[in-house]
């Protein structure tokens, strides 16, 4: 029975499911052990050891229970919330770098003043975080970076969404990986974006506001092209690319009718085996957002 329940009580720490100082409040809790035995033993068991076997199998299906609870339970139950804010401090430009094994993430909106990004992370208790802030002269870098401790068939990963936003007064270097992405980065000063995006169908809203090179990769990715934006797309070895009437089509290339006149330019490079669809912003306005 000890290491019965000492092998459950390591085996959930080591996963990340329970902290370890928490167990020391079940600990003081240990008096109910002599009641279960008691009560067993004056209702349907005959003897010390036929009580102790139901005991072990009650402790083994309790434990059991537990973790089927945090691996299948909506995520809204079990997900856990950290805030996160990087300050701008007077910077000229910055680097953003977000990668995760196991989410989505989610950019909208401008950053409060003096922040180079800020917003939430929500994840399962098993994923794991690491974060790195660096400043080279008046250019700060922040990289935040998650891990799913488990990975199983069928267990609930939904509830894993990481949700910023990014200042608005400086040039900024983006980078990001992760399960699926919605980025809308309209009113953003990005130059360079770097989205890999996995297994979900992902969505990039591209800036209006500075020419930027986009690189993107994915099994399905979204391009929604502001009012005012060109957009020149480099699509050698893509899987599939849907663009809107009237992008011209020359080689491995496709660009805007309108690319070399427009105030801000998109340049677009896709990976491959990348399914591309393009659309313009007035075509969405209409349509609701998950």
């Amino acid at each position: 029975m000890i290491l019965i329940a000492g092998g459950i009580l390591f085996l959930l720490s080591n996963l990340g499911l329970v902290e370890f100082a928490s167990w020391r409040t079940i600990l003081r809790l240990w008096p109910i052990l002599l009641i279960a035995v008691g009560v067993d033993l004056i209702v349907a068991r005959s003897s010390l050891a036929g009580a102790l076997s139901s005991l072990i199998t009650v402790c083994v299906l309790l434990g059991v229970g537990f973790v089927a609870f945090y691996l299948f339970a909506p995520g809204e139950w079990t997900a856990r919330e950290q805030g996160v804010r990087v300050p701008l401090a007077g910077a000229s430009a910055g680097n953003v770098a977000l990668a995760c094994d196991a989410c989505a993430i989610r950019i909208e909106g401008s950053a409060s003043a003096d922040a180079l990004v800020e917003g939430t992370v929500v994840g399962p208790p098993w994923a794991t975080l690491s974060q790195s802030t660096d400043r080279t002269g008046n250019v700060p870098s922040y990289a935040l970076a998650g891990r799913s401790a488990l990975r199983l068939p069928f267990s609930h990963f939904g509830g894993a969404t990481w949700q910023f936003a990014l200042s608005d007064d400086v040039p900024i270097e983006l980078s990001v990986h992760a399960d699926g992405a919605d980025l809308d980065l309209t009113d953003t000063n990005v130059v360079r974006v770097d989205l890999g995006a996995d297994e979900r169908a992902s969505r990039i809203v591209l800036s209006a506001r500075s020419s930027a090179t986009y690189d993107l990769s994915g099994d399905a990715i979204t391009v929604v092209v502001p009012d005012g934006v060109g957009v020149l797309v480099d699509w050698e070895a893509v899987s599939a690319i849907d663009a809107p009437s009237g992008y011209i089509q020359s080689g491995s290339r496709t660009v805007s009718p309108d690319v070399d006149v427009t105030p801000v330019r998109a340049t677009v490079v896709v990976g491959p085996k990348t399914g591309l669809t393009i659309e313009r912003a007035a075509a969405v306005e209409s349509q609701p957002r998950d």
